[in-house]
């Protein structure tokens, strides 16, 4: 067996010529019948050259180390070209190497993306990263449970509309029933709302309306659905608006449920955001004026969002 080693501008260090050494039979002649043999001892060697580097300089030596491979019969190329791939890749990601921009030889194209993801199936996998939202039947359920059915207290303002005591059901108030119906309900059109009803009048008015589904933290969201729908848009507002100072961020009233803040509070410690939620919304429960009556049912609820 003769011992051949290549010198060409792909060896950019002195090193990395080492590395290259190759094992050729048949005299050191290019024939389809050649056998390369990849020594393994030497993946040490890389792995400390590439070690040293910052990543566009690995990224440099991947691309003429793929050209360079592209030289070798076809039948040989995956002996060398998978475990070196794989070295590389422990040091860049494959992202990063197809926004690089560079250069991968026809010859060897296919071999490569069957090691590496295309960047095209890198970008949907981050864009389903990205597009990660809230899902409002996760949400709902919580909400479902803690509001309970059919309930005509007449010390609770939500059960009257235009004077008359209606009740609420499912959580959904005698005025926001009248919004949905556009007319003034009664106490049978309440006691035979469906859950279906309820749900749709959620979705759009609750949920849809503010946007909620561009929140990425599941607890987070439940916690402020159900603020909107137990102490109002406004008062969940003013909610959130504290806990953003707390964070050093001015967000106006009118802007709060908008695209742009929502992705401002996606960035933030979403744990530490849920508790300053909690107990801004705590705080407003205390201010109420029939806290004493009712107060123990409000702690009871927020607590169910804490699991």
């Amino acid at each position: 067996m003769k011992y051949l080693k290549y010198k060409n501008d792909f060896l950019l260090e002195s090193e990395f010529c080492y590395v290259l050494d190759l094992h050729v039979n048949e005299k050191g002649r290019w024939t389809a019948q050649n056998t390369y043999e990849w020594d393994v001892k030497k993946e040490e060697r890389l792995r400390k050259i590439l070690s040293k580097l910052d990543k566009d300089a690995i990224i440099k030596y991947f691309e003429k180390f793929l050209n360079f491979i592209s030289k070798l019969p076809k039948r040989t190329k995956k002996a060398i070209l998978f475990p070196v791939i794989g070295i590389f890749l422990s040091f860049v990601s494959a992202k990063e190497i197809y926004n690089s921009g560079i250069n991968i030889n026809h010859e060897i194209k296919s071999d490569v993306e069957s090691k590496i993801p295309k960047l095209k199936e890198l970008e949907e996998k981050e864009g389903d990263k990205e597009k990660k939202t809230s899902d409002f039947t996760k949400a709902q359920k919580v909400v479902k449970d803690v509001e309970g059915g059919y309930t005509d207290d007449k010390h609770d303002k939500g059960n009257w509309v235009d004077g008359k005591l209606i009740g609420t059901n499912y959580g959904i108030s005698a005025p926001e029933l009248k919004n949905h119906l556009g007319k003034t309900p009664t106490k049978k059109d309440m006691e035979d709302l469906s859950y279906d009803t309820a749900e749709k009048i959620y979705k759009d008015k609750y949920w849809e309306r503010n946007h909620l589904n561009l929140l990425k933290n599941q607890k987070v969201t439940n916690i402020i659905y159900d603020g909107i729908v137990n102490q109002g848009r406004r008062g969940t507002k003013l909610v959130i608006q504290k806990a953003l100072e707390d964070f050093d961020l001015d967000i106006k009233m009118r802007n709060i449920f908008k695209e742009e803040t929502i992705k401002k509070i996606n960035k933030l410690d979403q744990d530490k955001f849920f508790k300053k939620i909690y107990d801004y919304r705590w705080e407003r429960y205390k201010d109420t004026r029939n806290f004493d009556k009712y107060g123990n049912g409000w702690k009871n609820r927020l607590d169910k969002f804490k699991k």
